[in-house]
């Protein structure tokens, strides 16, 4: 019996990963915690083991093998291969979007308009206030402000940008962590 080829994204698609050192899937599992989104989940794996599932990054194929991502040090384009290694035990899932030739291709052209942005942890805490519904001045603008972007933040950046709304409920303009986005794997979140 041949044995199936593990799915490859195609470019456009935007990626949802766990698995990463603990002190960075930690803080963000946190964030997201705060942000309403929970701490993740246990699932039985395939080997007949507990794992835990929980999506910390999110990022945009660009090439076959070449992402864009939001990462501390800002955002870059990286090599895929290392997030779909399943020696490093993480969970690795990709959008399937109905998406025509020329919306990919605009995809990627915006994903590549954003290597170089900043990354914030901070807006993990203005996700939080503006779940806690705090009257805080500006912050609309500054959770939607595209300079400073967390990973989930600049993949609802880029598909809005190329006239593709993964959130269509109403909720900001990248209001949105890691594990917000899986509910739009499949196509948009309607109201």
């Amino acid at each position: 019996m041949a044995r199936s080829q593990p799915f490859q994204p195609q470019p456009g698609d935007f990626c949802l990963v766990s698995g990463r050192p603990w002190y960075v899937t930690k803080p963000i599992l946190f964030g997201e915690y705060l942000n309403g989104d929970g701490f993740g989940r246990w699932v039985m794996g395939p080997d007949g083991i507990r794992h835990f599932e929980g999506f910390s990054h999110a990022f945009v194929v660009i090439e076959r093998d070449t992402i864009v991502e939001a990462e501390p040090g800002g955002a870059r384009t990286a090599a895929l291969a290392p997030y779909r290694d399943t020696k490093l035990g993480g969970t690795f899932v990709s959008s399937t979007w109905d998406l025509t030739t020329a919306q990919r291709d605009r995809i990627c052209e915006n994903a590549l308009k954003h290597v170089g942005r900043l990354y914030s942890g901070m807006d993990y805490a203005a996700l939080f206030a503006h779940r806690l519904h705090l009257p805080l001045p500006g912050l609309r603008a500054y959770v939607a402000d595209t300079e400073f972007e967390i990973c989930s933040q600049q993949v609802d950046d880029i598909y809005f940008e190329s006239d593709l709304h993964v959130f269509m409920d109403g909720c900001w303009q990248g209001y949105v962590t890691p594990m917000g986005l899986f509910p739009a794997l499949t196509g948009p979140v309607a109201a």
